[in-house]
């Protein structure tokens, strides 16, 4: 998917191309469809606390649907879902419309700060790029990683597991 004003090819790219640098779709009836609001839906997948969002599209000969987007599934109430965005940054870091991922997981911290998204970037070492690079070739199905005196291992499932206790939780 390519930025409208971005794109380098002539007027015959066949490439899909539209005003922001992501697209949300659900399948209908074998079909991709467009949802109407696609800020919303990017705003409220973007922060990791939320789960769900309601949106709409406009169904084939069938008027306005609503559904409720699930964000961990990737589905809704009829179907698939689907974000498409510009390449990773880590594919194009010259390409000025790549999109920046960040990879965080879910910490709980056992005192005052109680549980909060931390970004893996501030894992040692620093995964952020490692991850995002790992997870789009699937070269390999887990990393390990420490934080403190904790050891972990993400696989692409999107869970995290702790080495020591085994306990596992979900990522983002």
């Amino acid at each position: 998917m390519y930025v409208k004003h971005l794109c380098n090819e002539s007027s015959e790219c066949t490439v899909r191309h539209d005003s922001l640098p992501y697209l949300w779709r659900v399948q209908d009836a074998g079909k991709w469809i467009a949802f109407d609001y696609n800020v919303g839906i990017e705003k409220v997948f973007c922060n990791p606390d939320n789960s769900t969002y309601p949106a709409t599209y406009k169904a084939a000969g069938h008027g306005m649907n609503t559904v409720l987007i699930n964000f961990w599934k990737m589905q809704c109430s009829i179907g698939k879902v689907q974000q498409l965005s510009t390449p990773s940054y880590v594919t194009c870091r010259t390409q000025c419309d790549a999109t920046r991922w960040c990879w965080c997981w879910y910490w709980n911290c056992g005192d005052s700060a109680g549980e909060v998204w931390m970004l893996y970037e501030d894992t040692k070492p620093p995964y952020q790029d490692v991850l995002e690079s790992r997870f789009l070739t699937h070269a390999e199905l887990a990393c390990c990683f420490e934080v403190d005196e904790f050891q972990y291992e993400l696989n692409f499932t999107m869970t995290q597991m702790n080495i020591k206790t085994q306990k596992r939780q979900q990522v983002s």
